[in-house]
């Protein structure tokens, strides 16, 4: 039950389980893609239906019965936070989606929050002229790197020597030597990296199983949120690791999914154009895994 703490959406793996906590937005409606519909007898018929189908995080339920006291139930394959401009007032529908940090609209200038539901935690997709985690830079001066591993990456099936897996990053219409110019000529320049972590270790008792390579082809031996100290991850510098006997949640190694991330800011480093991982291999039966997320390089503050 420890996965469940603290997540607005559960599911077990092998679908025993699902856990969803919902919020209500009365006489709202989300025009949005449809997974299925069905009648049900109440709410709650609706909140299980939408837990226990894969590609559904939200749903639309009519206020009133039909003259069988049943109710419409919409699954929905997204939610009002991604698709804001389809959220809007109606007089025979309720809206109910999962509860996220992006019910605060944390993301500035146009910035579309992404919910994060299972670590209850979210990212911001930021407009072209704007970057930061929450879209907060913006303005002349301000230059966003897309690369081709920036989406959310499986690691699994690479035991054995540690960084076994390898992904090479490769930077679009840009040579290395233009992005070594350019984080040259701006005051930061930044990268987010994160691992969600399933038994599978990082930076362990100062054995890297997991590390990230700079532009120079150097083995990097902190994680995202450390300035340049070894083998430390973000909570390692402010003592709040699952175990604080380690420098990275990751390194608990434990049957609980965790992660470590942050941003990279040492721009005489950046930007990252390798990623390594290992320890994802079988452990009595049980398959260990992770999960990669490397950002955009950024650039702001012009020289």
């Amino acid at each position: 039950m420890c996965a469940m703490q603290n997540t607005a959406l559960y599911r077990y793996p092998k679908g025993d389980i699902s856990l969803g906590n919902f919020k209500r937005d009365p006489f709202y409606y989300l025009l949005a893609e449809k997974v299925t519909s069905s009648m049900v007898g109440d709410q709650l018929d609706c909140t299980f239906l939408c837990v226990s189908e894969p590609k559904s995080y939200s749903f639309n339920m009519a206020a009133y019965p039909d003259s069988k006291g049943l109710y419409l139930c919409e699954l929905l394959a997204t939610d009002k936070y991604r698709e804001a401009e389809k959220f809007h007032t109606n007089g025979t529908f309720h809206h109910h989606s999962l509860l996220s940090p992006c019910e605060s609209t944390p993301c500035k200038n146009g910035g579309v929050c992404v919910p994060e539901y299972e670590w209850n935690s979210y990212h911001c997709d930021c407009r072209p002229e704007f970057c930061g985690t929450q879209c907060e830079r913006g303005g002349i001066g301000v230059t966003v790197v897309s690369h081709d591993s920036e989406s959310r990456t499986l690691v699994d099936g690479f035991d054995g020597p540690t960084g076994r897996y390898s992904r090479n990053v490769t930077y679009y219409e840009t040579s290395l030597l233009q992005l070594t110019s350019l984080t040259a000529s701006n005051a930061h320049c930044e990268q987010f990296i994160k691992y969600e972590c399933y038994h599978s270790m990082l930076l362990y008792n100062g054995r890297m199983f997991g590390w990230w390579v700079s532009r120079d082809d150097e083995k990097m031996k902190y994680w995202g949120g450390v300035d340049s100290i070894p083998f430390k991850c973000a909570c390692g510098i402010t003592n709040t690791c699952a175990d604080t006997s380690y420098g990275c949640n990751c390194d608990r190694n434990d049957w609980n999914w965790r992660e470590d991330s942050g941003l990279l800011t040492d721009k005489s480093k950046l930007p990252v154009i390798q990623m390594r991982f290992g320890d994802t291999g079988v452990v009595s039966g049980k398959n260990e895994k992770g999960y990669h997320t490397l950002g955009k390089l950024e650039c702001y503050g012009l020289i």
